[in-house]
């Protein structure tokens, strides 16, 4: 943090199970009738392991600048009858502590396009397997009530599927001859209001290379100036290349 320019790194590890009890009844695909009667019979049951590593490092480069770099990477199993896991237990990118040229949650899954609703809004796309990392330069730009600070920054990542989905085939799934094209990458450029207690953060993202488009238009960058008959002639509405505002509160890692 700038103010606090101290080199420091920072590692989280999270692992959660989640309806594990349920290997200890008998019959899984059917409870034993007094776990219906407290529970109901119309519930259904999860069954999934979750690792998450957050690894996060920040580098003085003088005084009053700071270089820092974010890798988080996740894996979930969904296993057991439904074989799929939690809407809230997903992973998902895009946003203002993600990769910030994208939407929140509307990045992947892989290579695939993302859903719209008939109204043209993207639709939250989750994943089971999670690989993203950011690298940004921080500088002190002057003081007014609190520091002005501002930042450039480099996102690279995406999330997968860990089975193919019948209506994205060869697109949303994790292999290992392809996993690697379909890292999207992002840049842009934020200020933050540093006021000591309280932090607050703008940035504006810009899509560098987008896995969902194909073959040579997945540079998308080399289109930021089109006019906007051009893009629309491009790009399905709603598609930007520019995410002007991801607003937060404190520092994105």
């Amino acid at each position: 943090m700038i103010g606090q320019n101290i080199n420091a790194q920072y590692v989280r590890i999270f692992a959660e199970a989640g309806g594990t009890f349920l290997n200890l009844i008998r019959n899984k695909n059917n409870p034993e009738p007094w776990l219906d009667k407290i529970i109901g019979q119309k519930l259904q049951y999860f069954q999934f392991v979750k690792l998450n590593v957050d690894y996060r490092k920040n580098i003085p480069v003088s005084r009053n600048k700071m270089f820092a770099y974010r890798i988080n990477t996740g894996f979930a199993l969904p296993y057991g009858e439904n074989s799929v896991l939690p809407y809230e237990k997903n992973f998902f990118v895009g946003g203002a502590n993600s990769i910030r040229a994208w939407s929140p949650r509307t990045l992947g899954p892989g290579s695939s396009k993302a859903d719209l609703t008939e109204s043209k809004q993207y639709l939250p796309q989750p994943g089971d397997i999670l690989i993203e990392g950011s690298a940004e330069y921080r500088t002190k730009l002057f003081h007014f009530i609190g520091d002005i600070n501002g930042a450039v920054f480099l996102d690279v990542g995406n999330v997968w599927k860990l089975r193919e989905v019948p209506t994205k085939i060869n697109e949303a799934d994790f292999k290992f001859n392809r996993f690697w094209k379909e890292f999207a990458i992002g840049t842009g450029f934020g200020l933050r209001f540093d006021m000591s207690y309280f932090v607050f953060r703008i940035d504006s993202g810009i899509k560098v290379y987008d896995p969902s488009q194909s073959g040579s238009n997945r540079f998308v960058l080399k289109n930021i100036f089109l006019s906007e008959t051009k893009m629309r002639e491009k790009y399905p509405d709603p598609y930007r290349i520019m995410n002007w505002f991801n607003i937060g509160i404190g520092y994105p890692f």
